[in-house]
């Protein structure tokens, strides 16, 4: 132990990032709901958009509950019906597994403005057209289609010198030197040198050649390093007096109070967040001070509370773990609006309910509903982006799906009489359906009157 702890020490200060204003963006490994009360249980559920699955972006902002600028179902418009069997409600992509901004992103961001690793192979098919991406990949959707790579697994697996199937498991940048970090799901080796998934590892700025936007244009063979073991994180987590095993390293993040430590290679490393599977659930840990719980805005990240969540998860049981992790240091400029539709198998005859979320309180909105293509596998439905345009207000998604407003369903919505908003910026609308053969998807969008703002889509499918 004595050698660890020499080989983790504290240097050169960094300037911290101003308190006011900070955002933590996450995404968890189960079912959880916001502190709000508003997402209710499994036995009672309230407003769906405050619940939050396994694929949801969940923000956090300095003195509010926690919020989702991207919910799980919204995944499904991108990205089709992956495997062909018309249920949307498996979740073709998995785990969110890392996240991390954009820069210059929309304030408050959509799901275009995240660099994102998925726990499964996604396409080829929907957004991403005729390319596929890897559980190894760090990608960005593209609004136009397709997908932005920042770095792939093929270049990974050069970069540590490997030909081993890896799944990037977290990622973030060192804007101040250009060093990338990541975590990997499996025990998997560098340069010959085992390291387990609760380890760190590190490619530096002189070991790739960046393209005009940052992005990994090649790498060099064999110049990942390993930045820390796991053993590291077992020390870092019972120093916080968080559990101090650690299984996977869920999501780690550069720690926005600064510092840097040299690590047990040598290198000068910056402080990090890290969010593990381990039994301290949902908390966040820093490596400052040989560890200790994360702290930012005068609030500490130690459990669900802490992040905006309620103390149980959607079932009633303990919290799951936090499986992504990023910040921002601005506060959301307004929420994002979002739709939730519970489930989106629909069986009919019978009445089809979509929450709506983070929407002008008091304000009215409309609900307006299409046709949506779901087969062939992994089909796309038509959008317009909005982006630049009278729609794109803040907190609105850029992609318009109402495209035709003479569409017989489009026709029908949108003559229903608007929904209102109650003061939570919550919303709903059912509809009740005939019989309709499987198979049929339905695309639904809401429009806030007062902002003049879209939110997110949500698919539902016929079953």
């Amino acid at each position: 132990m004595r050698l660890l702890l020499i080989s983790l020490i504290a240097c050169c200060a960094a300037t911290p990032v101003s308190g006011q204003g900070f955002t933590v963006f996450f995404s968890m490994d189960g079912t959880e709901t916001s502190a709000s009360g508003a997402g209710g249980s499994a036995t009672s559920p309230g407003n769906w958009t405050a619940v939050f699955r396994d694929e949801a972006i969940i923000v956090k902002t300095t003195g509010a509950v926690a919020h989702s600028c991207a919910p799980k179902w919204a995944w499904a418009t991108w990205f089709g019906d992956d495997d062909g069997d018309d249920n949307f409600t498996e979740g073709v992509l998995g785990n969110l597994d890392a996240l991390h901004p954009v820069s210059g992103g929309a304030n408050p961001p959509s799901l275009f403005d995240f660099w994102v690793s998925f726990s499964n192979n996604a396409g080829p098919g929907g957004i991403l057209g005729t390319s596929s991406i890897e559980d190894g990949d760090v990608i960005r959707l593209n609004p136009a289609g397709g997908f932005v790579p920042y770095i792939t697994e093929v270049q990974i697996r050069l970069a540590m010198n490997t030909t081993a199937d890896l799944d990037v498991n977290g990622f973030t940048v060192d804007t101040a030197t250009g060093d990338l970090y990541w975590t990997l799901t499996t025990t998997q080796t560098v340069n010959g040198v085992m390291v387990q998934d609760g380890g760190v590892l590190r490619l530096p700025a002189s070991a790739y050649v960046a393209n005009g936007d940052g992005t990994v244009a090649s790498v060099t063979a064999g110049g990942a390093q390993i930045a820390l073991f796991e053993l590291h994180l077992d020390l870092f987590y019972s120093n916080a007096g968080l559990g101090g095993v650690v299984d996977d390293l869920d999501g780690i993040a550069i720690d926005p109070a600064g510092g840097s430590f040299t690590g047990p290679g040598g290198y000068t490393l910056p402080h990090f967040w890290f969010a593990a599977d381990n039994a301290a659930g949902p908390a966040i840990v820093s490596s400052s001070g040989l560890g200790s719980v994360a702290t930012q805005s005068g609030a500490s990240f130690s459990d669900a509370a802490s992040l905006g969540l309620s103390s149980t998860d959607f079932q009633g049981g303990a919290n799951s773990s936090v499986t992504a992790l990023a910040w921002a240091s601005a506060a959301m400029a307004t929420t994002t609006r979002i739709l939730d539709a519970g489930t989106v198998d629909l069986t009919t005859p019978g009445s089809l309910t979509v929450d709506g979320g983070g929407f002008t309180p008091g304000a009215n909105c409309w609900f307006v509903a299409r046709y949506a293509t779901v087969t062939p596998s992994g089909a796309f439905s038509l959008r317009s982006d909005v982006t630049g345009g009278p729609l794109d207000a803040p907190g609105a998604h850029p992609e318009l799906y109402i495209i035709n407003l003479m569409d017989p369903i489009v026709q029908l919505t949108i003559n229903a009489p608007p929904a209102t908003v109650d003061a939570q910026g919550h919303t709903s609308r059912t509809w009740s359906l005939p019989g309709i053969p499987a198979g049929f998807g339905f695309i639904v969008q809401a429009y806030d009157l007062a902002a003049g703002a879209l939110s997110t889509p949500v698919t539902v499918v016929t079953q």
